[in-house]
Formats: C-alpha cells, sequence, structure tokens
C-alpha cells in the first residue's frame, strides 16, 4: 500500500475539503499528498497527531494503524501481506481499481476473492445465455 492510499485510508469517506479543515490545512496539501505519494513532514505530523495514527505504520505501512491498537505480531503481518498479493493475483490489473475500502475491508474479512469469483460466475452465466459480455465482464472473458 502506497503512502497516498494510507493517507485515502485514513481520510475514510470525509471529502477532501473537510478532511483539510479537520487538519487546518489547504485542501490541495489533501489532494497532492494523495496523488503524489508525498507529503510534508508536518503535514504527515499533524494527521498523525489529529487522527491519532502511528507515525511508523503512516511512513511505512507496517505495524498498527492507529497508536491504541496493539501492535500485529510478524505472523499477522505476513498475513496481511500474503493476503494482499493473493488479492493482486487474482485481479491483475484491475487490482489498483478495486477502490482502496473494498480492499481494507477484504484484509479484514477475507471476504474479495469470494466476491471476484461470483463476479466470474455472473459473467460466464450472460456468456453462456448468448448475451454480450457488457464492460466490466470483458475483463472476466479474457481470463
Amino acid at each position: 500500500m502506497t503512502l497516498g492510499e494510507r493517507l485515502r485510508l485514513i481520510r475514510g469517506t470525509d471529502t477532501q475539503k473537510a478532511f483539510a479543515e479537520a487538519l487546518g490545512v489547504h485542501e490541495n496539501s489533501v489532494a497532492n499528498a494523495e496523488r503524489r505519494n508525498s507529503a510534508t513532514q508536518e503535514y504527515l505530523l499533524r494527521i498523525a497527531e489529529v487522527r491519532n495514527i502511528n507515525l511508523h505504520w503512516l511512513l511505512t505501512g507496517h505495524g498498527a494503524m492507529r497508536l491504541e491498537e496493539p501492535a500485529g505480531s510478524l505472523l499477522q503481518e505476513k498475513l496481511s501481506l500474503a493476503l494482499t498479493d493473493a488479492l493482486r493475483l487474482a485481479y491483475g490489473a484491475r487490482y489498483s481499481a478495486v477502490p482502496l475500502e473494498t480492499r481494507a475491508r477484504a484484509a479484514c474479512r477475507g471476504d474479495l476473492p469470494a466476491r471476484h469469483r461470483r463476479d466470474r460466475r455472473h459473467a460466464a452465466r450472460h456468456r453462456s445465455a448468448g448475451e454480450a459480455p457488457q464492460a466490466h465482464d470483458r475483463g472476466d472473458a479474457q481470463r
């Protein structure tokens, strides 16, 4: 997960404008940090302070996201990385198109691969019925 993705995860469902107001920064700072995968030290420290974010996690993606969460074991971290690799393998080039919130939920619950199988069955059902594949089905048809 890139810095920009971690920043979007922290922002959650807040708009960039609302998030900027909560941090006391300009909206462009939020947009630029998420898009460019880089931010100033002051910006990162402000996020860590306001949202109670573990600065080590924010910079590296390792460890607990929030300060009050217990640090995950090495095994949990390895499982998380393995799941991320499996999702990238299952979705291929479409992995980056999967919403970050969906990927985060999948990492917690492990339900994304089942959804992937369901989508492929749905596309196959439409193809067997002689229907033209939809735009979202074409990627599955090429697999």
